[in-house]
């Protein structure tokens, strides 16, 4: 048997040992028997786990600790203790944390495929066609806007087209954030459904609440060319910081400390997240966000008209009718079409002549990031 055979079989003979029960996985071996708590899919970097080891005949006997199977001083000491308990043999201990360890990189691993980002489909021949027809079509702007209505989205005509074109972006180094502003009710969570509709599941993250360093410590591709939407201005309060400066630098880094299980000593640990990603918010308050972080953001303001209303009351009746109803499958294919359509994009050296003439009230500072928001939206 060759050693790939052997390093194979070894793999496949740990992962049949691991279990999972409602308290946790469990893992035999021929020494003792461990229960694991606390594996996560993410940072790969570390294997920070709640690991409670006992003899196969004596379960009230235990030793029990939070680690990091990756620190090798953690899997020393870890192994000394069920020496010292449990009167296991301390190598022994050693080479069963190892085979744990290749256990539970393949549990991470199928962790990650069921639960992580989306599977992308594959398109067929006609999908594709479909999609770059369009794309490379003269009327490709009122196929995005008609995309909308034929949802159930009627009127804000330029918000569709400034939303659309912010939230494919994230394509862009410099990608837009996208602020959507309206009274309760008048339809600023529905455009950003709507958007986040015509997204590719994979790259459409969506919450309702993000608390103060949840960013920092996602994984570090995790947010990469991504659209991040939150519901409301409220729920991102605790996270501003991270998401002004998300925004900013298209980049989140921090450094925590931690106390070395040996030596007693600190020692710290670099976690960073990178982008680009598009940052969509709706609010109801314009002045929920201070100034400084506001001009961080295309703002786009709902249509409050009658007439706007009107036509949203008639939609609501309609989308209640048979003949709606009868068009469900056309609602799904029309998002298909849209998720196939943004996946063909890819990025583009865009450049400006010249020629060109801008001209910006100089005298104020914010016009600084203004034309960075019009160059962003001009190259998406």
């Amino acid at each position: 048997m060759s050693k790939t055979e052997t390093v194979c079989k070894l793999s496949r003979s740990s992962c049949a040992e691991l279990r999972r029960s409602t308290d946790g996985l469990h893992f035999a071996g021929s020494l003792l028997t461990y229960r694991i708590t606390g594996l996560t899919a993410y940072n790969l970097d570390r294997l920070r786990i709640t690991l409670k080891a006992n003899p196969p005949d004596a379960a009230g006997t235990f030793h029990i600790d939070t680690l990091d199977l990756y620190n090798s001083r953690a899997r020393e000491n870890y192994a000394e203790a069920c020496a010292k308990y449990m009167k296991a043999g301390q190598s022994g201990v050693l080479a069963e944390l190892s085979q744990l360890i290749e256990a539970l990189e393949a549990e991470r691993v199928s962790m990650r495929e069921k639960g992580g980002a989306a599977q992308v489909p594959e398109m067929t021949t006609e999908e594709r066609k479909e999609a770059l027809d369009i794309l490379k079509g003269k009327d490709l702007l009122k196929e995005i806007i008609g995309g909308f209505d034929a949802i159930g989205f009627i009127g804000e005509k330029y918000n569709k087209m400034l939303g659309y074109l912010a939230t494919v972006s994230w394509l862009q180094p410099d990608p837009l954030a996208l602020l959507i502003l309206s009274r309760s009710g008048a339809g600023k969570t529905s455009l950003q459904d709507a958007l986040c509709k015509f997204v590719p599941p994979e790259s459409a993250i969506q919450y309702t609440r993000l608390t103060g360093q949840s960013l920092f410590y996602r994984d570090e591709n995790a947010l990469k060319n991504k659209v991040l939407a939150i519901e409301e201005e409220d729920g991102m309060k605790d996270a501003m910081y991270s998401i002004k400066t998300l925004i900013s630098s298209q980049k989140l880094s921090i450094a925590a400390t931690r106390t070395d299980a040996k030596s007693g000593k600190f020692s710290v640990d670099e976690y960073c997240v990178h982008g680009p990603v598009v940052v969509m918010v709706s609010t109801t308050n314009p002045d929920a966000l201070d100034d400084e972080t506001k001009q961080r953001f295309l703002v786009l303001t709902i249509d409050e008209s009658p007439e706007q209303t009107r036509s949203i009351l008639q939609t609501q009746f309609t989308k209640n009718t048979h003949e709606w109803y009868s068009m469900t499958c056309d609602e799904s294919s029309i998002q298909r079409l849209h998720h196939n359509m943004q996946r063909l994009l890819r990025p583009l050296t865009v450049t400006f002549s010249r020629d060109l003439k801008l001209v910006w009230p100089y005298s104020r500072l914010q016009m600084r990031r203004e034309q960075k928001k019009f160059v962003s939206l001009v190259k998406a």
